[in-house]
């Protein structure tokens, strides 16, 4: 529930942000103030999904999609702390370069 709440209010903000139609992701309910519309929105997908989805290829998917966010944290560390640096120091490369390239490894063998 924690992660559909979460989810809820990601669409919330990016609703509130005019990144998404403020009209349907915009909205918070004025009895509970949540963003009832999102909470439907994700768990009608939610539903959909598990009427396609076996357990197994659920459990692949999450760890393909965490893998592939922290092979995006350590590319934003490069570039942030390497690329945009106005001193490129090695000590900035060593922990987000090695880290994407196992990352990238460990993907290419699954």
């Amino acid at each position: 529930m924690g992660a559909h709440i979460g989810a809820a209010r990601l669409l919330y903000g990016m609703g509130r942000s005019n990144a998404l139609p403020r009209s349907f992701f915009g909205a918070i309910d004025l009895r509970h103030q949540v963003p009832r519309n999102n909470v439907i929105f994700v768990g009608v997908l939610a539903l959909i999904g598990s009427f396609f989805l076996t357990f197994g290829r659920g459990i692949e998917l999450l760890n393909f999609g965490a893998l592939i966010a922290f092979m995006g944290v350590n590319a934003a560390a490069f570039v942030r702390y390497f690329l945009h640096a106005e001193e490129k120091k090695v000590w900035n490369f060593i922990p987000p370069g090695p880290g994407f390239s196992y990352l990238l490894c460990f993907m290419a063998q699954s």
